[in-house]
């Protein structure tokens, strides 16, 4: 079975080579917004910007660093409808007091929630370096709130107080303060699936900022535990099947191990496979070219942490996830091209 992913015309990628191309495809995978074509926004992934710049870049901004305004004026909100597709497998019910356990709103004062980002990739091709982007490190503090919707649903909105580069002297600083105030609502179920995403940028917000936020929207989107409709206690265990963003592996298994149980706070294990369910990948050529077919000789992609969460909460509290995908391919030539992304998310209150 072949799988296909689309190679778009204008990428800055030259045409011709496998080790081009496939630099490419993982940029857009893992660095590109999840709702750049939804928003409207360039499809200039943020490692571009921060590693050799290009056209549209913004500019740094005059007269030192911009304090946001008390009120905050926002664009038109655009949402995105997400795929609800998860399967969810009890597995084991764990022991002690079992209950069908729920997200719910709340009219509780939420704590403030900080979220570390990081992302990198690389490709090289008969081992020469192709491509490599590392990302800096962005730290976000957002407040959260939790809603009731239509249909038992619930609007989980982060709103985002300050968004900067964890390390110094990026340059980035000012850019991505330009953050400050941009809404992200997801609604989710009363198990936790996530139905949809809408993004309401600030009207000032920078195009680096913007881009960073939707990145971050969508990791947070990832990162929603999906519970059973069974009671669980714990010790619980279950897997949840999930579309994944890659052709030759389009589902990822997460297994979830519920390790402590505390009033509304639960803290799971998480553990992820994405089973390879390809051994060709094709990669159209631009311009109605000739294609590239590759054999996948290697691939491994794992999802791997542990996550403290409230059932009445917008986000995690406290905990990491780290995505890791590598992968090596051959074409016609017999040249070896060698994949490798990671993506991690910590969070913590206080």
């Amino acid at each position: 079975m072949a799988s296909t992913i689309p190679y778009c015309h204008g990428s800055g990628v030259e045409q011709g080579t496998v080790g081009d191309t496939l630099a490419f495809v993982i940029e857009r995978k893992w660095h590109r917004p999840r709702h750049v074509a939804t928003v409207g926004m360039t499809t200039v992934a943020l490692s571009a910007l921060v590693l050799g710049g290009c056209a549209g870049q913004d500019a740094e901004p005059e007269g030192g660093p911009q304090e946001a305004p008390a009120d905050v004026a926002l664009d038109d909100p655009v949402t995105t409808e997400l795929d609800p597709a998860a399967e969810v497998e009890l597995l084991e019910p764990g022991s002690g007091e079992l209950e069908v356990r729920t997200f719910a709103p709340t009219n509780d004062v939420l704590p403030p929630v900080t979220m570390d980002f990081d992302s990198t990739s690389s490709v090289t091709a008969d081992g020469t370096p192709q491509e490599q982007h590392e990302l800096p490190r962005r730290t976000a503090t957002f407040d959260q709130g939790v809603e009731s919707d239509v249909n038992g649903a619930q609007r989980a909105t982060l709103t985002f107080s300050s968004l900067a580069p964890s390390a110094e002297e990026t340059g980035l600083d000012e850019l991505l303060a330009s953050a400050a105030g941009f809404e992200v609502t997801l609604v989710r179920e009363p198990a936790g699936q996530i139905t949809s995403s809408t993004l309401a940028a600030p009207t000032e917000a920078r195009g680096v900022a913007r881009q960073s936020v939707e990145q971050m929207a969508g990791a947070l989107a990832e990162s929603g535990v999906i519970l059973p409709d069974e009671p669980i206690g714990e010790g619980a265990r279950w897997r949840v099947t999930r579309p994944n963003d890659d052709a030759v592996a389009p589902e990822m298994a997460l297994t979830y191990t519920l390790l402590e149980i505390d009033g509304d706070d639960l803290t799971v294990a998480v553990d992820g496979t994405a089973a390879q369910s390809s051994d060709t990948l094709e990669l159209p050529a631009e311009d109605g070219g000739e294609s590239v077919s590759l054999d996948v000789a290697q691939y491994s992609s794992t999802a791997s942490g542990e996550l403290t969460f409230s059932l009445t909460g917008a986000a995690p509290t406290d905990g990491e996830l780290k995505y890791e995908t590598t992968a090596r391919y051959r074409g016609d030539s017999d040249a070896v091209t060698e994949t490798s992304a990671t993506r991690e998310l910590v969070f913590r209150t206080g």
